[in-house]
């Protein structure tokens, strides 16, 4: 941790105290003008606190911000950061760096966040929770989908859990709630002769954005937590029980259990047994979705009755009522 976190990490441990510059000083080996240098850099970034002569400095308020302390021992590496490009870019780097299995990368903004088929992801500062994963699962490519679906799943699962509002899934990933998307989902892979190097799981979520910070066009196919729950959303207990979920349902070594996994998915989707259309850049179809594959593909009934398996990096799939 840099100093910065250090001194916020002291004013946490101690509560409706006051803690002196002189102390803090001492603590990390630094001048007392660098302790209030720290201290004003905090405040910039929301946190409010107070400071008395005699007395030192007394943390106030607690931003809606991440809690690093909270994150960094659930995972196998944490990098917390102010502004990335994109997290899924910062965790390319970090598998580059060699960074173990089950690294987590979260940002406050993304300048550049893309979801499926490279559309942008717009992520204001503080108004969501922007998170990726690495992954090096043991796995052949075609299997990855599978991926993407379980975490689809387990986003779904932590927002219910925290908020109490009622999740579904929009194949292949999109969670959403009373029929607009909340969060998306980007899986991208690295691997050659069908072998997977790496897998990064960029997740969006909107978490306390306003109805007028949605753009026009996306009101009626977008929402956040707060515009459901009818207040803020704690994005750090959001981020722990997403990592927590991720953590039981993708151990790919040890305890994967794919078809619980497959149950418990088909019972939050809700694009089965709807009429779909599937974009594809050859060509489109329209049929029903019936069923979801070993791997996660979409099974697709067309009207002659012939079925079609489709995978998620290949097709968009939309329904035929708003949407769904």
């Amino acid at each position: 941790m840099s100093k910065k976190e250090e001194i916020l990490s002291v004013l946490k441990q101690h509560p409706e105290e006051f803690i002196s510059g002189e102390k803090l000083s001492e603590m990390f080996q630094v001048s007392r003008t660098a302790i209030w240098k720290h201290i004003n850099t905090l405040r910039k970034e929301g946190y409010e606190i107070d400071s008395v002569t005699n007395k030192g400095y007394f943390l106030k308020t607690n931003p809606n911000r991440i809690d690093e302390d909270r994150l960094r021992p659930l995972v196998s590496y944490f990098s917390y950061l102010e502004e990335a490009d994109s997290t899924n870019h910062v965790c390319k780097r970090l598998w580059e760096e060699g960074k173990p299995d089950f690294s987590l990368v979260i940002a406050e903004e993304q300048t550049k966040g893309k979801g499926r088929m490279g559309r942008e992801w717009i992520a204001p500062k503080g108004s969501g929770l922007f998170m990726s994963f690495l992954f090096r699962p043991d796995m052949m490519t075609e299997q990855v989908t599978f991926i993407t679906l379980t975490t689809g799943l387990c986003v779904a699962n932590a927002i219910q859990k925290i908020t109490g509002l009622d999740t579904k899934i929009k194949w292949p990933n999109d969670v959403i709630i009373n029929g607009k998307k909340v969060c998306g989902i980007l899986a991208e892979l690295s691997g050659e002769l069908g072998r997977v190097d790496y897998v990064v799981v960029g997740i969006g979520i909107n978490i306390n954005l306003k109805k007028e910070d949605l753009a026009e066009e996306l009101k009626q196919k977008a929402t956040s937590l707060l515009i459901e729950r009818g207040e803020e959303v704690d994005r750090t207990s959001l981020a722990e029980q997403v990592i927590l979920e991720m953590k039981q349902k993708m151990d790919f070594r040890k305890n994967f259990d794919k078809d619980a996994i497959l149950k418990e998915y088909r019972e939050k989707c809700v694009t089965l047994h709807k009429e779909v259309k599937v974009i594809t850049p050859w060509e489109s179809f329209f049929g029903k979705a019936v069923d979801i594959g070993e791997n996660g593909n979409l099974v697709i009934e067309k009207a002659d009755g012939t079925k079609r398996e489709v995978m998620a990096g290949d097709v968009s799939v939309r329904g035929m009522e708003g949407y769904l």
